[in-house]
């Protein structure tokens, strides 16, 4: 199925921006890593988080979750992003301004 143009040449930016330009689209909100990953990829949640047990289980494509994992953790380390821990979750969020 053909795609936007916009959505193209936004698949083509670095993954960083690419999560940067979704958590810039609500700043007041912070997101899991699931909800990251369902944002940028522009798939509702329970795909992503589907997406992300297959791979754990070595049944998909190894690589999503850790890709993400791995940019989040260099936008954290720049302060680009912060992020804080509840209820076991990590959550992931721009700095207050």
């Amino acid at each position: 199925m053909p795609i936007k143009r916009e959505d193209f040449e936004e698949a083509q930016l670095p993954l960083d921006d690419r999560i940067l330009r979704y958590l810039g689209e609500d700043p007041d909100r912070a997101c899991d890593l699931a909800e990251v990953v369902a944002g940028v990829e522009r798939t509702d949640l329970q795909t992503a988080q589907m997406l992300m047990l297959l791979e754990m289980r070595g049944t998909a494509e190894a690589g999503l979750a850790r890709r993400y994992s791995e940019a989040l953790e260099r936008l954290i380390g720049s302060g680009r992003i912060v992020s804080a821990s509840l209820a076991g979750r990590t959550y992931y969020g721009l700095p207050k301004r």
